[in-house]
């Protein structure tokens, strides 16, 4: 199915569709690291300026991202190279030493996922007088990312 041939409800292509709602999110985006970094400075409590950088630290590569797409996606509209931006997904083999890591880092992950489960039930008597709870909590859902990420690599290796 080609996607340019498809059409939104506004009228727009598909691509101008996609590329205008990324390039919307851009703009919105640095609305919201603007506030952050306002909110960094204007806050006293260390724990709480320590949990906002970490958020900030996140919608800064999120930023990132999105301008990468968005660089993709005019870059193949447009039939030009523009970097950076998101590669294209290849559709070939990979090594078998590749495959290999894939399956032994998809191990360690799900390894880790089951050690911060057990961690984050031994912190549960100072989940309301520290941090540490909190940041296992987030330290599991970016254990969680890296297994999807690492299952399409795996899911994609035969190409």
């Amino acid at each position: 199915m080609n996607a340019k041939m498809n059409t939104v409800p506004d009228g727009q292509t598909w691509d101008e569709d996609v590329l205008r709602r990324i390039s919307a999110h851009v703009e919105a985006e640095r609305d919201v690291l603007a506030e952050y970094a306002r909110a960094i400075e204007s806050i006293d409590a260390p724990d709480i300026r320590y949990l906002i950088q970490l958020i900030l630290d996140d919608e800064r590569r999120h930023h990132r991202i999105f301008q990468e797409i968005a660089r993709a996606a005019q870059a193949a509209r447009e039939w030009r190279n523009l970097e950076p931006k998101v590669p294209a997904l290849t559709h070939r083999r990979l090594p078998e030493a590749v495959r290999a890591l894939t399956s032994r880092l998809l191990t360690i992950e799900r390894d880790d996922e089951r050690e911060l489960k057990a961690l984050r039930r031994t912190l549960k008597p100072v989940a309301d007088t520290t941090l540490w709870a909190l940041l296992v909590d987030v330290m599991a859902l970016d254990t969680k990312k890296h297994e999807t990420i690492l299952e399409f690599i795996a899911e994609h290796a035969n190409g």
